[in-house]
């Protein structure tokens, strides 16, 4: 499933930028970030998986396609963090009744 949402987002992210005569093409430049992001999504890492979307899409039309998922990511992150604590403490609250 998150290789199918990585996929979608990849195919979004693929916004015609002609780069002008002698200027960097930003497409390239964006390959390994996104490469970065698909492996950190795979191994779970949804804060750096964020974070190389935002770099791979920095100061192209894609970042503004890309900016609701790097933030529903960072969310889902933090929830996720949460629900870890959560279950921490209730798992500490209770051993220490038993």
């Amino acid at each position: 499933m998150v290789a199918h949402l990585v996929a979608k987002l990849a195919a979004k992210l693929k916004v015609d930028e002609a780069p002008a005569a002698g200027t960097f093409n930003q497409a390239a430049a964006a390959s390994a970030p996104l490469a970065a992001a698909q492996a950190a999504l795979a191994s779970g890492k949804l804060l750096e998986a964020a974070g190389a979307v935002e770099v791979a899409t920095a100061g192209t039309a894609a970042q503004q396609v890309s900016a609701a998922w790097v933030e529903a990511a960072r969310k889902r992150a933090l929830t996720e963090q949460t629900v870890q604590l959560l279950r921490a403490h209730a798992a500490a609250t209770a051993s220490s009744m038993a």
